[in-house]
Protein backbone atom coordinates (compact mmCIF):
# COMPACT_ATOMS: atom_id res chain seq x y z
CA UNK A 1 0.00 0.00 0.00
CA UNK A 2 1.25 3.48 -0.86
CA UNK A 3 0.78 6.54 1.32
CA UNK A 4 0.00 9.54 -0.88
CA UNK A 5 1.88 12.77 -0.27
CA UNK A 6 2.87 15.72 -2.40
CA UNK A 7 6.51 14.62 -2.43
CA UNK A 8 6.67 10.84 -2.75
CA UNK A 9 5.22 7.50 -1.87
CA UNK A 10 6.40 5.63 1.20
CA UNK A 11 6.93 2.44 -0.83
CA UNK A 12 9.12 2.22 -3.92
CA UNK A 13 8.04 0.35 -7.01
CA UNK A 14 10.23 -1.69 -9.35
CA UNK A 15 13.09 0.00 -11.17
CA UNK A 16 12.08 1.05 -14.67
CA UNK A 17 14.13 0.96 -17.89
CA UNK A 18 16.99 3.40 -18.34
CA UNK A 19 15.80 6.69 -19.89
CA UNK A 20 17.26 8.58 -22.82
CA UNK A 21 20.38 10.65 -22.38
CA UNK A 22 19.61 14.27 -21.45
CA UNK A 23 19.92 17.25 -23.76
CA UNK A 24 23.19 19.17 -24.04
CA UNK A 25 23.58 22.30 -21.97
CA UNK A 26 23.26 25.87 -23.15
CA UNK A 27 26.24 27.05 -25.21
CA UNK A 28 27.51 30.62 -24.95
CA UNK A 29 30.41 32.68 -26.21
CA UNK A 30 32.67 35.17 -24.53
CA UNK A 31 32.32 38.78 -25.62
CA UNK A 32 34.25 39.21 -28.85
CA UNK A 33 34.79 41.55 -31.75
CA UNK A 34 33.81 40.66 -35.28
CA UNK A 35 36.84 39.08 -36.99
CA UNK A 36 36.47 40.23 -40.59
CA UNK A 37 36.47 43.62 -42.27
CA UNK A 38 33.05 45.11 -42.71
CA UNK A 39 31.70 45.46 -46.21
CA UNK A 40 28.75 47.06 -47.98
CA UNK A 41 26.39 44.87 -49.93
CA UNK A 42 22.80 44.73 -51.17
CA UNK A 43 20.46 42.01 -49.89
CA UNK A 44 16.90 41.88 -51.21
CA UNK A 45 17.22 45.45 -52.58
CA UNK A 46 18.40 46.77 -49.19
CA UNK A 47 21.77 48.47 -48.69
CA UNK A 48 23.53 46.80 -45.77
CA UNK A 49 26.85 46.86 -43.99
CA UNK A 50 28.03 43.39 -42.90
CA UNK A 51 30.53 41.93 -40.45
CA UNK A 52 31.26 38.25 -39.91
CA UNK A 53 31.49 36.91 -36.38
CA UNK A 54 33.12 33.48 -36.23
CA UNK A 55 31.04 31.05 -34.18
CA UNK A 56 32.42 27.51 -34.48
CA UNK A 57 29.79 26.20 -32.03
CA UNK A 58 27.08 26.87 -34.60
CA UNK A 59 26.80 23.55 -36.39
CA UNK A 60 24.12 22.42 -38.84
CA UNK A 61 22.66 20.16 -36.18
CA UNK A 62 22.45 23.00 -33.66
CA UNK A 63 20.87 25.37 -36.18
CA UNK A 64 18.29 22.73 -37.06
CA UNK A 65 17.45 21.75 -33.48
CA UNK A 66 17.99 24.87 -31.34
CA UNK A 67 15.04 26.39 -29.52
CA UNK A 68 16.68 29.74 -30.08
CA UNK A 69 19.94 31.49 -30.82
CA UNK A 70 20.37 34.82 -29.03
CA UNK A 71 22.86 37.51 -30.05
CA UNK A 72 23.77 40.52 -27.88
CA UNK A 73 25.95 43.56 -28.47
CA UNK A 74 27.76 45.92 -26.10
CA UNK A 75 30.05 48.92 -26.32
CA UNK A 76 30.65 49.25 -22.58
CA UNK A 77 28.12 48.96 -19.80
CA UNK A 78 25.01 48.78 -22.03
CA UNK A 79 24.01 45.38 -23.39
CA UNK A 80 21.39 45.07 -26.13
CA UNK A 81 19.62 42.09 -27.66
CA UNK A 82 19.62 41.95 -31.47
CA UNK A 83 17.87 43.23 -33.43
CA UNK A 84 18.83 46.64 -32.03
CA UNK A 85 17.41 49.86 -33.44
CA UNK A 86 19.01 53.29 -33.00
CA UNK A 87 19.63 56.64 -34.64
CA UNK A 88 23.33 56.56 -35.48
CA UNK A 89 25.32 57.98 -38.34
CA UNK A 90 22.55 60.50 -39.03
CA UNK A 91 19.93 57.90 -39.88
CA UNK A 92 17.49 55.53 -38.19
CA UNK A 93 18.93 52.03 -38.51
CA UNK A 94 18.82 48.50 -37.20
CA UNK A 95 21.60 46.05 -36.37
CA UNK A 96 20.42 42.50 -36.92
CA UNK A 97 21.96 39.14 -37.78
CA UNK A 98 21.55 35.94 -39.69
CA UNK A 99 23.42 32.70 -39.26
CA UNK A 100 25.08 30.00 -41.21
CA UNK A 101 27.23 27.11 -40.10
CA UNK A 102 30.25 28.42 -38.19
CA UNK A 103 29.38 32.11 -38.19
CA UNK A 104 26.96 34.89 -37.47
CA UNK A 105 26.65 37.58 -40.11
CA UNK A 106 25.94 40.93 -38.45
CA UNK A 107 24.01 43.41 -40.56
CA UNK A 108 23.20 47.11 -40.25
CA UNK A 109 20.69 48.82 -42.54
CA UNK A 110 19.05 52.24 -42.61
CA UNK A 111 15.29 52.76 -42.59
CA UNK A 112 15.27 54.90 -45.72
CA UNK A 113 17.76 52.64 -47.56
CA UNK A 114 19.66 55.75 -48.67
CA UNK A 115 23.08 54.58 -47.54
CA UNK A 116 24.81 52.21 -45.18
CA UNK A 117 26.03 53.00 -41.68
CA UNK A 118 29.24 51.15 -40.84
CA UNK A 119 29.19 48.70 -37.96
CA UNK A 120 31.65 50.12 -35.46
CA UNK A 121 34.71 48.06 -34.61
CA UNK A 122 34.28 48.99 -30.91
CA UNK A 123 31.12 46.87 -30.66
CA UNK A 124 31.47 43.46 -29.03
CA UNK A 125 29.09 40.55 -29.44
CA UNK A 126 28.10 37.48 -27.49
CA UNK A 127 25.74 34.67 -28.46
CA UNK A 128 23.78 32.01 -26.60
CA UNK A 129 22.55 28.77 -28.19
CA UNK A 130 19.69 27.08 -26.33
CA UNK A 131 19.35 23.47 -27.51
CA UNK A 132 15.94 21.86 -27.93
CA UNK A 133 14.60 20.31 -24.74
CA UNK A 134 16.39 22.70 -22.34
CA UNK A 135 14.07 24.29 -19.79
CA UNK A 136 13.24 27.90 -20.52
CA UNK A 137 12.12 27.39 -24.09
CA UNK A 138 9.05 28.87 -25.73
CA UNK A 139 6.72 28.46 -22.70
CA UNK A 140 9.12 30.21 -20.34
CA UNK A 141 8.41 33.62 -18.87
CA UNK A 142 12.12 34.38 -19.31
CA UNK A 143 12.83 37.54 -21.28
CA UNK A 144 15.55 36.59 -23.77
CA UNK A 145 16.03 40.28 -24.48
CA UNK A 146 17.39 40.83 -20.97
CA UNK A 147 21.00 39.59 -21.04
CA UNK A 148 21.46 39.37 -17.25
CA UNK A 149 18.24 37.35 -16.85
CA UNK A 150 19.50 34.85 -19.45
CA UNK A 151 22.87 34.64 -17.63
CA UNK A 152 21.16 33.95 -14.30
CA UNK A 153 18.72 31.39 -15.76
CA UNK A 154 21.41 29.36 -17.51
CA UNK A 155 24.38 29.91 -15.18
CA UNK A 156 26.36 31.95 -17.73
CA UNK A 157 29.14 34.10 -16.24
CA UNK A 158 28.60 37.77 -17.01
Amino acid sequence: MCTVSFISCSKEGPTGPKGNTGTAKVIYSDWKYAEHDNRDTIIVATNQNLFNLLAPEITKHRLDSAVTLLVYLTWGSDIHHLPYTSYAGGSGNTIDYFTRVGEIILSRFTFDNSNTVKLSNILQYSYVIIPGGVAGGTKSLLSYGHYRAVCIKYGIPE
